[in-house]
C-alpha cells in the first residue's frame, strides 16, 4: 500500500487562531444566552414601535 502525502495550504486568516477557543467555556454560553435575550427584547421594542406607527397612520 502506497501512502499519499498532502501538503495543506497554511491559512493566514487571523480568526483561525481563535477557532474552538470557547468550546467548553460555560461563561461563553451564558454570554450567548444574554445576547439572545437582549435581541428578543429589542425585537419586542421595535415591534411595539412599528405597531404604534401603524396605529398613528390609520388615524390620519
Amino acid at each position: 500500500m502506497d501512502k499519499l502525502e498532502l501538503e495543506l495550504p497554511k491559512s493566514d486568516h487571523p480568526w483561525v487562531k481563535l477557532a474552538g477557543k470557547y468550546k467548553d467555556d460555560p461563561q461563553f454560553y451564558q454570554m450567548l444566552d444574554y445576547i439572545q435575550a437582549y435581541r428578543r427584547e429589542l425585537d419586542t421594542e421595535m415591534e411595539d414601535y412599528y405597531n404604534q406607527l401603524d396605529a398613528e397612520n390609520e388615524l390620519k
